[in-house]
């Protein structure tokens, strides 16, 4: 009578194990399948592109912004940093300021990148693909540009006399 049991406990411990594996096997499956994915990219071959490129999008943020009164009063210039999601249409969505130089020119380019019109998706394996991207807006006062060259902004303009810098100790001869 034990053997008997013994052999029905055996096999019923055998028939849950083969359960469990039966099950895992199916959940497993389905956590495999290739399913559409919806994440954030940084990096995609093509990037995505405003309508015309880089130097559309220069001119048309140039031609939409509208100087802060604010700004201009104190003589504050210089790049406002946007960060915006490219989605899978070309729409932009998650608009923020990343770097700001404050006196009403934040508000004013996220203003601008909400009217920017859709742009060209990155792509990923062929398809569109949600991709973070990033771009100044630069506020240039009235008679004054802004120049980038390797990423360092130089004014462009009347200069203001340049002195010894901080850090920096006088030559002596």
């Amino acid at each position: 009578m034990r053997k008997l049991l013994y052999i029905a406990f055996s096999f019923t411990i055998m028939f849950a194990g083969i359960q469990g594996v039966h099950a895992q096997t199916k959940d497993t499956a389905k956590k495999a399948a290739p399913k559409e994915s919806d994440e954030l990219i940084y990096y995609t071959e093509p990037m995505p592109e405003f309508p015309g490129g880089n130097e559309a999008m220069k001119k048309w943020i140039k031609a939409q912004v509208q100087y802060p009164k604010e700004a201009l009063a104190k003589g504050v210039k210089g790049a406002v940093f946007v960060e915006v999601n490219v989605m899978k249409d070309g729409s932009l969505s998650n608009i923020s300021i990343v770097f700001g130089i404050g006196s009403g020119c934040d508000e004013e380019a996220l203003r601008i990148a909400k009217a920017m019109p859709k742009w060209k998706p990155g792509l990923k394996n062929g398809k569109p693909v949600r991709v973070l991207m990033r771009f100044p807006v630069m506020f240039e006062l009235p008679g004054q540009e802004m120049k980038t060259n390797g990423g360092q902004m130089q004014q462009q303009g009347p200069r203001a006399p340049q002195g010894p810098r901080p850090n920096q100790q006088p030559q002596t001869k």
